[in-house]
């Protein structure tokens, strides 16, 4: 359960930085919005939540406040959701481009 709360978490930070910080998506308002939703359920029921690998990450997030995840003083998570989002919008172009 821990394994699948970590890949959510990293899936909705990476998507998050996607749209806030490079000003594009590759997932509908809709999946995005689901994702959120999803993760907030799991952060309040979930006794696994704290020991995820990205929890402090979303200590004061909700659904509602996706920017919040992006702190660029965060350095290493920062760089990293960077290149997990260039790599993310750069893959998903080369599929629309197969298309």
């Amino acid at each position: 359960m821990i394994n699948q709360l970590n890949l959510k978490q990293k899936l909705f930070i990476t998507h998050t930085y996607i749209y806030y910080e490079l000003d594009e998506n590759v997932i509908s308002d809709y999946e995005y919005d689901r994702m959120a939703l999803e993760l907030e359920e799991a952060k309040a029921s979930s006794l696994e939540w704290k020991h995820t690998k990205y929890h402090e990450i979303f200590r004061d997030w909700t659904s509602a406040t996706g920017i919040s995840l992006i702190n660029p003083q965060d350095k290493g998570n920062y760089e990293f959701f960077m290149r997990q989002a260039r790599n993310t919008l750069e893959a998903h172009q080369d599929y629309l481009d197969m298309l």
